[in-house]
């Protein structure tokens, strides 16, 4: 949009032209003005209001009579006018890039000297149009630049905004011509978070500098790409910020690389963790005891060495490809069927006890657990089995245990009670219902042992505890109807004798209940008062025995001394014979007497009274 040259006249506006005839000295006044606008158009010195202003100033000079030119611009609301308004005028359009940017004005002003048909000539005509396109050339210049500024800063908006970190580098190159390191040119914002320093502490400074530990890989990269020109990209782990990135690195032009710089190191961590995680479940899922396999429901893709040992194969590979059906029970494959479907739409069944077949045809038991796996990016079934042969055979003695001692409990002769530690019953025997005289065990539903009126305050705080206690306890059954407690077909009061054991659970140690043996002692304890009485009754026997003796002795020795004073000695040899018929009698007392006090003391010692 420059002139250079116009007409083969120099267009340099510092030379003055030559005296010529007035045609030619009004040619080359509107050649000079025109060498002038272009220029101050040229020089692009100032900005657009400046230049208009200058242009408009020498547009009278382009004219036959300068003195009566108005000459104005009008660039949207700008408007940059000499003279007066006259509508004698020409009016330029100014070309921009989007259409019609303004007009160019000139007009006369006053009248026009006398013999003027045409108020502007051809010559003139033109002049305003070169100017008025000179003048477009300077507006389109300048939108340019108003774009190129906006372009720049949505460039630094974007790449600030941009989430990964932007290097335009420079290269720098040895005596060869080879790359060798890379001067920092612009960095963006994440960049700078990214690396912790400012851009103004990181212009200037070449790559390899700043991040001395760079890998050989990533040195080759960057310098292929300014080599070649060919894009590429890589990850490298940066030791100076301790973590990984990934790096796409292309030229933008000659001698430039631009490094487009990605963090993941938490992604490398995450696949790290990943792998551990996976290695992990490899080795759990390998060594483990229960049978893991993987299936599409149709054939088997996967089995651990317990799956291989569980169907009696040598290897895991030798289950892979066999069908899934056949290695199940006939009577259970239309269960296996279902639970299959239900895991393939999304349910996760319950664990279930199902029979497999062994290799040699042998039904094994197994308790399993189906899941929905992905599996080689496909979506499959995973089932875990465990072989529950030895619990089977477990149960069955269990049952059978079960059995045998609900006999012994039934129809054991001594009352068995089984409390929970809030005193209700769960278990009573037959022989217990006898004792209270209750009908059946349905009476007896809801009683609570704390609850009886005949349980003592301090047994119930003993069985509470949990202390295993051994006591004779009567029993008031009256009581025990009146209150509601339980129906009896007994009356009056009977004596119990109750051993309580503490029950605890075998593998925490919590205590669970209180089992109560009972036995009714009424008689027994009948039995023992009698005795006692009886034993009571002999020692008081046996010392009225010894008073009597005494008693005895001493009226015969006076009988004796009388019998000595008499002179009649055959009445006195009689009276002596009766006396120690007497004292015979006496002796033998005693001698009775000393043996039961030698037997009482014996039933004395052996606590037999």
């Amino acid at each position: 949009g420059e002139v250079l040259l116009w007409a083969g006249v120099n267009l340099d506006g510092q030379q003055k032209l030559q005296p010529r005839a007035p045609g030619r000295e009004r040619q080359a006044r509107r050649m000079e003005a025109l060498s002038r606008i272009s220029g101050v158009i040229a020089q692009g010195e100032g900005n657009l209001h400046e230049i208009c202003r200058q242009v408009v100033a020498w547009m009278p000079d382009g004219f036959r009579h300068p003195e009566l030119i108005s000459a104005r611009i009008i660039i949207g609301r700008a408007v940059f006018i000499t003279g007066d308004d006259n509508p004698r005028r020409i009016v330029a359009a100014l070309p921009s890039e989007r259409g019609v940017a303004g007009y160019l004005e000139v007009e006369y002003q006053g009248s026009l000297p006398q013999g003027t048909r045409d108020p502007f000539k051809p010559q003139e005509r033109n002049f305003v149009h070169t100017v008025a396109v000179m003048i477009g050339n300077v507006i389109a210049r300048e939108e340019t630049k108003a774009a190129l500024k906006s372009l720049e800063r949505q460039h630094r908006l974007l790449s600030d905004q941009v989430l990964e970190s932007i290097f335009l580098l420079e290269t720098v190159r040895d005596s060869a011509g080879e790359p060798v390191d890379y001067r920092c040119i612009e960095i963006n914002s994440r960049a700078e978070e990214e690396i912790g320093y400012g851009r103004d502490e990181v212009i200037g400074k070449t790559f390899f500098e700043f991040f001395p530990g760079t890998s050989p890989e990533l040195r080759a990269m960057l310098c292929r790409v300014a080599k070649t020109g060919t894009p590429e990209h890589g990850e490298a782990h940066c030791r100076k910020l301790d973590g990984y990135y990934e790096v796409r690195a292309y030229r933008p032009q000659c001698n430039q690389l631009a490094l487009i710089v990605n963090d993941i190191t938490i992604q490398k961590k995450t696949e790290e963790a990943l792998r551990e995680s996976e290695e992990k479940y490899r080795m759990l899922v390998e060594t483990a005891r229960d049978g893991i396999l993987v299936h599409d429901t149709r054939t088997f893709l996967y089995a651990n060495p317990a799956a291989a040992a569980l169907f009696g194969v040598e290897r895991p590979e030798d289950l892979v490809g066999m069908s899934v059906i056949d290695r199940v029970h006939p009577d259970n494959r239309d269960q296996i069927r279902v639970r299959m479907s239900e895991v393939i739409s999304g349910e996760i069944p319950p664990l279930r006890e199902t029979q497999i077949l062994r290799l040699d045809g042998s039904a094994v038991p197994v308790e399993s657990a189906v899941s929905p796996v992905t599996y080689s990016g496909k979506k499959m079934v995973q089932i875990t089995m465990r072989d529950i042969t030895r619990r089977k055979r477990y149960e069955a003695a269990l049952r059978r245990n079960g059995e045998r001692f609900r006999r012994i409990f039934n129809q054991s002769p001594i009352g068995i009670e089984y409390y929970n530690l809030e005193g209700r019953l769960i278990y009573i025997n037959r022989a217990s219902l006898a004792i209270y005289g209750i009908p059946s065990r349905r009476d007896v539903i809801g009683y609570n042992l704390f609850r009886d009126p005949n349980t003592p305050a301090w047994a119930r705080e003993r069985f509470r505890r949990g202390d295993e206690m051994h006591c004779t306890t009567p029993v008031d059954l009256d009581l025990a109807r009146r209150a509601g407690t339980y129906p009896t077909t007994r009356s009056g009061t009977i004596v119990i004798d109750v051993h309580a054991s503490p029950v605890h659970d075998r593998k925490t140690g919590v205590l669970k209940g209180i089992l109560m043996q009972i036995q009714d002692v009424t008689d027994r304890v009948r039995m023992e008062d009698q005795r006692q009485q009886a034993f009571y009754q002999i020692e008081q026997n046996i010392e009225q025995f010894a008073i009597l003796a005494d008693r005895i002795r001493l009226p015969l020795q006076v009988i004796l001394g009388t019998a000595d004073l008499i002179d009649d000695d055959e009445a006195s040899a009689k009276i002596r014979e009766q006396v120690e018929r007497v004292n015979s009698i006496v002796r033998q007392l005693d001698k009775g007497w000393i043996e039961s006090r030698e037997i009482r003391e014996f039933l004395r010692r052996n606590e037999l009274v």
